[in-house]
């Protein structure tokens, strides 16, 4: 997703966040995805990540956290959220709903058909596109508020040392 479309998600996006969760702010400075963070206590850090496809008119969410106040650029998006290392954590979104699921993107247009040539080379314009940008991202913000807020507050919770029902402790 480029352009005027991408523009518009990361606009909504940043406006539909700053009015929901005003705890998160814009981490300026930061090259690559618009990224949202929060200071809990300490240097514990919860960040929110907008992702926004390279070919495709979709974008996900991923959600991160850190001790140290870092953003966990190397984390593995495929690790569970809930295995407790004290460590900090990056992964997608839908895994708090789904360990197993690896993605999820909220799609502005599907991904065309290979056999269809038409669709590959002429994306959806971005008159019909805009639209659905409003709606979608108040979906993904509110799965946020909905699944992300509950689980950082876990995350406080295990940092202070009181493990929640869910989490794990990685043995070796």
């Amino acid at each position: 997703m480029v352009g005027k479309v991408a523009a518009a998600v990361r606009r909504e996006f940043d406006a539909q966040l700053r009015r929901t969760l005003p705890l998160f702010s814009r981490v300026k400075g930061t090259k690559g995805p618009p990224t949202y963070a929060w200071r809990a206590e300490g240097s514990l850090t919860f960040f929110v990540l907008l992702v926004i496809h390279t070919h495709w008119e979709w974008f996900t969410i991923e959600l991160a956290w850190d001790p140290a106040g870092q953003f966990p650029w190397s984390g593995d998006l495929f690790e569970s959220p809930f295995l407790w290392t004290g460590a900090g954590k990056r992964f997608r979104l839908v895994r708090l709903r789904d360990e197993l699921r690896a993605d999820y993107w909220w799609e502005l247009a599907p991904k065309p058909a290979l056999e269809d040539a038409q669709a590959l080379f002429h994306p959806p314009s971005a008159d019909f596109l805009l639209p659905k940008v409003k709606p979608l991202v108040r979906d993904a913000v509110h799965r946020i508020c909905e699944d992300g807020v509950p689980y950082f507050d876990d995350v406080r919770r295990a940092a202070e040392g009181h493990l929640p029902a869910g989490f794990r402790i990685e043995s070796s």
